[in-house]
């Protein structure tokens, strides 16, 4: 169902739709071939807010976490595809190394936190491992070296058991990439719309502030330094 914020008639989301085909797909292609757009075409980067359309997410043509779920059911939905909304808090500790000494003090220690669950062969499945592109990831496999092959990774938005060893390739079952740092969970939901009327981030006005302003554009800067970066660190 379309919302103000899963608003997959906008001229830009139907023209994708309509460019790459989508409708036409069988029903197995439409779940990887937009599974895989979102993931890899839409970078992972810091949205200036979670509550952004999925029109919006589409047109920065990156996001995190909570602006990534909101295009992928935008685009899923107008493929006719069943979603929800599955909310967490989550520690801040895994972005540590993006965020810059002082800012991470001043931010709160639980951030929201979502992933998008799709109804598929009747089983619900969640498709965290969304978040983070291919290109990024490859260059934090190879910044972290052998460490990554014994070592849990808790570090540069990644929260998993072994970072060699994710799964996030779409085969039809679930995918994750920051579930470890789940704190606590807050529910279902219908769409982004329903969560933001109950819930947001733990932030003061301030904050805020200077989190749209300073933060996320310190954050997205570091993340543009890795993605650049052709050495070992």
């Amino acid at each position: 169902m379309q919302t103000r914020l899963l608003d997959y008639s906008e001229d830009n989301i139907k023209k994708l739709v309509e460019r790459r085909n989508w409708k036409e797909l069988s029903r197995e292609k439409q779940f990887s071939e937009i599974y895989y757009f979102v993931k890899d075409e839409i970078l992972f980067g810091y949205s200036a807010s979670d509550n952004l359309k999925a029109s919006e997410v589409l047109k920065d043509g990156y996001g995190q976490c909570n602006t990534k779920a909101t295009l992928l059911m935008g685009l899923y939905s107008a493929v006719g595809i069943e979603t929800r909304l599955r909310a967490f808090y989550v520690d801040k500790e895994f972005q540590k190394q993006l965020i810059g000494r002082i800012a991470y003090n001043f931010a709160p220690k639980e951030i929201l936190h979502t992933w998008v669950e799709v109804l598929y062969r009747d089983s619900w499945i969640a498709l965290e491992g969304v978040i983070i592109d291919s290109e990024y990831l490859a260059k934090i496999q190879r910044m972290l070296g052998s460490d990554a092959e014994i070592a849990t990774v808790y570090s540069y938005a990644i929260a998993t058991e072994n970072i060699n060893d994710l799964k996030t390739e779409w085969n039809g079952l679930s995918t994750y990439i920051q579930k470890d740092a789940i704190i606590k969970e807050i529910g279902v939901f219908n769409s982004p719309d329903e969560l933001y009327t109950k819930h947001k981030q733990k932030l003061s006005k301030f904050q805020e502030i200077i989190y749209t302003g300073i933060v996320r554009k310190y954050m997205n800067r570091e993340l543009k330094r890795i993605r650049a970066n052709n050495t070992d660190v």
